[in-house]
């Protein structure tokens, strides 16, 4: 893990041909890591729902059939005639983005849910997270403006200042996040990403 750490990091900060060749040789090594993970994960979703289909299991094997069909005709379709055909698109269009809008439509009733837990105002830090969630709210809506016209600059000010201001912090701690994390795994003192805890 260190000796590939380093030759990516090398091929960034030290750009030789030696070590663009070897960086280039470990990428493509990735891709084709990543196309049998995928693989492999496709044949874990198989015996998954296939265990399911057997064992007729109530209120399961419905579902399990329909995604045993539907990941094989995927396969059949994206790999036989390529994901630039009509029939691939036609598929994506109806299947996967339909059901991509499904669940964020359902996603939305949870995030109300914890909105209407969060938003309680008990005291003055959840007052003024209520009263800003307010604001924004009234900023964003067209009946907003109607109510008072001062909402949408009150809004942008938050989202300006207050919003990019934690923003930028939250971003700097986790690339500070990233690069400890980075660094203690080329070290080798990051055993966690092997199923290893120390």
């Amino acid at each position: 893990m260190f000796v590939i750490g380093m030759i990516m990091l090398f091929e960034w900060y030290i750009p030789t041909d030696v070590v663009s060749a070897a960086g280039t040789v470990l990428k493509n090594w990735n891709v084709i890591i990543t196309a049998f993970a995928v693989g492999l994960g496709a044949i874990s979703v198989y015996r998954l729902h296939y265990r399911h289909l057997v064992r007729r299991t109530p209120g399961q094997w419905h579902y399990s059939a329909l995604t045993i069909i539907v990941l094989t005709l995927y396969i059949i379709v994206g790999v036989g005639l390529g994901s630039d055909t009509p029939y691939y698109q036609w598929m994506y269009s109806n299947v996967i983005l339909p059901l991509g809008g499904a669940v964020f439509a359902s996603v939305a009733f949870y995030i109300s849910s914890a909105a209407y837990r969060v938003m309680r105002a008990r005291n003055v830090e959840a007052s003024l997270l209520l009263i800003s969630a307010l604001i924004l709210l009234l900023t964003n809506a067209p009946i907003g403006t109607i109510i008072w016209s001062g909402f949408p600059i009150m809004g942008n000010w938050i989202l300006d200042i207050v919003v990019t201001g934690v923003y930028r912090a939250i971003t700097m701690g986790i690339g500070v996040g990233f690069i400890i994390t980075g660094v203690r795994t080329l070290l080798g003192l990051e055993t966690a990403w092997l199923g290893r805890r120390d």
